[in-house]
């Protein structure tokens, strides 16, 4: 697959009042997820958020993004996976953020490659489902974000990195939602997985860029438990000597 970047519709994050909300049906509590994204920042320095769900409470606020260190997080508050290293750059990036029920386990997926994981507890926020903001008041992104899917079980190395350049088609297996944010009008971001969980943008501003995706190729994607494992595997050997020792695995491989 080339990776040459095409020029397309996306929505630009203002950092100061634009957000997507996408109403309060989308239910994470205690369930295996993956959400990935594609993400280009403007600033640095500043809290920028890509996802926000619950409440301010211990274990019930689900936010993904960037701290004001620039340390990227998986965070479920006080119940935190941040990343060692701090982002600065100005590209583009694609980021999977991965949640284990069964074994309690977040882990952080950076273009590809995994940079970060930790044993959690049981993430049990409800409520609605932000893209770019905290709770739309606060925290707000500031740069691109495009491609936005959330998954309902754990993806492995050879899913994330099979499409992670291309569009999907919408009819994937596992998909929660999935908001390409290409619309390129108006302040509706479709759900292309529909499930009814389109969100309503506040202050959309639409521009034409260049971005690392490609239209959709039309195969699903497919793995096998042997290639599951081998990648749990990596996961687990690449990690450094003081992370955790436990690596994921895939539900439905073992079952």
């Amino acid at each position: 697959m080339t990776n040459t970047n095409q020029l397309q519709s996306v929505l630009f994050f203002d950092g100061q009042g634009t957000f997507i909300d996408c109403g309060s049906n989308i239910d994470l509590r205690e369930t295996s997820f993956t959400i990935e994204f594609w993400a280009k920042r403007n600033t640095v320095n500043q809290t920028d958020l890509v996802v926000e769900q619950g409440s301010i409470t211990g274990g019930h606020e689900l936010h993904v993004g960037f701290r004001n260190n620039n340390m990227f997080t998986l965070a479920f508050f006080g119940d935190d996976l941040n990343t060692t290293d701090r982002y600065t750059d100005g590209n583009w990036h694609h980021w999977s953020c991965l949640y284990d029920r069964d074994r309690q386990h977040q882990g952080i997926v950076y273009d590809g490659n995994l940079i970060a994981t930790r044993d959690s507890g049981i993430y049990q926020g409800s409520g609605n489902f932000y893209i770019g903001s905290r709770q739309g008041t606060q925290d707000f992104f500031d740069g691109v974000i495009t491609e936005l899917r959330l998954w309902n079980d754990i993806r492995t190395a050879s899913e994330i990195q099979s499409n992670m350049n291309e569009r999907l088609t919408g009819k994937e297996k596992g998909l929660i939602a999935y908001w390409p944010l290409d619309e390129g009008e108006g302040n509706l971001a479709k759900d292309r997985a529909k499930n009814g969980h389109n969100g309503t943008i506040a202050s959309p501003t639409w521009k034409q860029m260049e971005v690392p995706i490609q239209p959709a190729s039309h195969k699903e994607s497919l793995g096998t438990g042997l290639q599951d494992y081998a990648y749990w595997y990596r996961w687990k050997q690449s990690l450094p000597q003081s992370s955790d020792s436990e690596s994921f695995r895939r539900g439905r491989i073992w079952s």
